[in-house]
């Protein structure tokens, strides 16, 4: 939220039909700016957040307190960056990816909260970035409208201009055969991740800045505009439910 403030929610009534809305389990406070991206880590228990703060948290989930600190631009080579806009972890839970202020991509091991690998494919900021559930790729989006693929060894294995205007948000689908990506061109997007051609389109009355899947009763997609709306999508009913956020 834009006062810092990272909201845990409980959608499964919502999915169910049993409640129009989400439950609201827990706040986290701490980012002194708003919050950029929070993202689950059920392995260790924890949730990693970033914000315009400067600052990349990683937060003990039952008890909301600060365990440590990811800080890319520490390690940057010029001490220099800017917001933190994206985090991802493994399904392991030991690796992190985190985007946003540069070009670069950072692959994390949250066991030692330090970088092992830098990955840069575009010459403008890179947004979003996600591995996928086998944990052996990374799909991220810039601001160039381009979405790109790399292996976690670092090899670049697509690029492609996917949008006509900065990707803000992508994921890997479940199974890795997918890729789901928003934009601020007001599109959402369902690729194929081997070749990136067009398997589905949700256009949206705003800019969009977030996105994620999920693969139950056939696939949801959610999103999260630039007014605080969420939209979850059923990939066949369309759209089944919306709420504004914090």
């Amino acid at each position: 939220a834009g006062d810092g403030v990272v909201g845990i929610w409980d959608v499964r009534g919502m999915l169910s039909g049993a409640s129009d809305s989400p439950d609201l389990l827990r706040r986290l406070t701490g980012h002194t700016a708003a919050a950029l991206s929070a993202v689950g880590n059920p392995v260790r228990g924890e949730i990693i957040t970033s914000s315009m703060d400067h600052t990349v948290r990683v937060w003990d989930m039952e008890f909301g307190r600060v365990l440590s600190r990811l800080t890319p631009a520490a390690f940057s080579g010029t001490g220099q960056g800017g917001f933190t806009r994206s985090v991802s972890i493994s399904a392991c839970g030991n690796v992190a990816i985190t985007a946003g202020g540069t070009s670069e991509v950072w692959v994390w091991d949250l066991r030692t909260c330090t970088p092992v690998r830098r990955l840069i494919g575009s010459h403008l900021e890179t947004l979003c970035a996600s591995l996928s559930s086998a944990g052996n790729e990374v799909v991220a989006g810039s601001r160039d409208g381009c979405v790109r693929i790399w292996d976690l060894g670092g090899r670049l294995q697509h690029t492609a201009p996917v949008h006509a205007a900065a990707v803000t948000s992508c994921r890997f689908s479940k199974r890795g055969a997918h890729v789901v990506t928003c934009s601020t061109d007001g599109s959402a997007l369902i690729l194929d991740a081997f070749d990136f051609s067009e398997v589905g389109r949700w256009v949206s009355e705003s800019a969009l800045s977030a996105v994620d899947c999920a693969d139950i009763k056939g696939g949801y997609v959610a999103c999260g505009d630039e007014a605080g709306l969420v939209t979850i999508l059923s990939t066949h009913r369309g759209i089944c439910g919306r709420w504004r956020s914090l």
